[in-house]
């Protein structure tokens, strides 16, 4: 990445949403500050862990196609498992969105989450950098 200008990255998502001990102590001493895995948040520099929810995700092969596969998985998982169908979810919700993989007919169902998250559950969308800061906070 030097070698092409682009600029250090500090934040890791691994393939397949699968983190080891070993890759949280490599990225500990690349002086990476933030990793997910499928069902945690590392802010690797402070040694805490939080565990999520599993991320919402409709790429699991690669293809649109084959991906489609996901859709009522991903449903059955938003609406009743995350909300109960209009019960609560506390906490942080994540989506994994890759349109070039995501099945079409993810759409609707991808702009419903988002709709629902912001003006139905009051939730507010946040950068990896707004998490050091909330994690830092008091509250």
């Amino acid at each position: 990445m030097s070698s092409a200008n682009l600029p250090r990255p500090s934040i890791f998502i691994p393939p397949a949403w699968h983190l080891s001990r070993q890759a949280i102590e490599a990225l500990k001493e690349l002086d990476f500050t933030i990793s997910e895995s499928m069902t945690d948040l590392e802010l690797i520099q402070r040694g805490k862990k939080y565990l999520l929810h599993p991320v919402m995700n409709w790429d699991q092969r690669g293809d649109k196609e084959k991906n489609k596969q996901t859709l009522e998985q991903n449903r059955k998982m938003f609406y009743d498992r995350l909300f109960n169908v209009g019960g609560d979810m506390y906490g942080l919700f994540r989506i994994a969105i890759h349109p070039p993989n995501d099945p079409d007919e993810a759409l609707a169902d991808q702009i419903e989450m988002i709709k629902r998250l912001r003006e139905k559950e009051s939730y507010r969308f946040v950068t990896y950098s707004d998490l050091l800061g909330l994690e830092s906070s008091p509250t």
